[in-house]
């Protein structure tokens, strides 16, 4: 029997943001951000509240993403650059595995993990988005390929984000086995992984489906900014 999913995941920036990633976020009433260094995600409390979103649009200087179960209801308070429903899908049933060639990335490669991310295109990555959890990766001679990490941190279950290989390096199995290589660390920390992806995303959808990856619930993004 699947065991009940962890609080949080309806609302799981806030949850990050108001836990154990509280040191990232610059707050305003029931509006957090995480702080534009780190990463472009947002929240508020409640997603139905328009008076939410007028407080996160106090903490606006660029625009921002959010993730979130329900339907946003900004209100006239933001715009939405983009709206698209995606899936919150959970790892707890996929077989984890220790691989090798993988060496755990820190500080000192944030550089390099920006820049296979502005390759690769993973979704929203910033120059220490690195700092916010585990990443690791796999590297040909001294030049970084594939990496894969861990953002939002929900206390037991943390998000696999940052999935990324370089172009000439796909196809070898190498997002795959980073994967299962984080899992086994995640797990044997006692933590699960969640990721989103959005439905457009058919060629992602089906790995990690592959993998073991189980869909748990329709997942909503948005990219916001004040009106124009």
């Amino acid at each position: 029997m699947t065991a009940p999913a962890p609080a949080g995941l309806d609302n799981p920036v806030a949850a990050s943001l108001s836990g154990a990633h509280a040191q990232f976020a610059a707050v305003h009433g029931p509006a957090r951000r995480y702080r534009p260094e780190y990463s472009l995600f947002a929240s508020v409390e409640d997603p139905q509240d328009p008076s939410h979103f007028a407080a996160l649009a106090e903490l606006l200087g660029e625009d921002l993403a959010i993730v979130a179960a329900s339907s946003l209801e900004l209100g006239g308070h933001l715009e939405a650059g983009f709206s698209l429903p995606g899936f919150q899908m959970l790892g707890d049933e996929v077989a984890a595995a220790p691989f090798a060639d993988a060496e755990l990335l820190g500080v000192a490669d944030a550089a390099e993990a920006l820049a296979l991310a502005t390759l690769a295109q993973p979704g929203p990555f910033s120059e220490r988005t690195i700092e916010l959890g585990t990443f690791v990766g796999v590297r040909d001679g001294r030049a970084l390929v594939a990496m894969a990490g861990t953002r939002f941190d929900l206390g037991g279950i943390r998000e696999l984000s940052g999935v990324a290989t370089d172009p000439a390096y796909r196809g070898r199995g190498l997002a795959r086995s980073l994967v299962r290589h984080l899992l086994y660390l995640e797990r044997d920390a006692g933590r699960e992984l969640v990721l989103h992806v959005a439905e457009t995303n058919l060629g992602a959808i089906a790995l990690y489906e592959q993998m073991g990856f189980r869909h748990h619930q329709v997942i909503h993004f948005a990219q916001v900014h004040r009106p124009s």
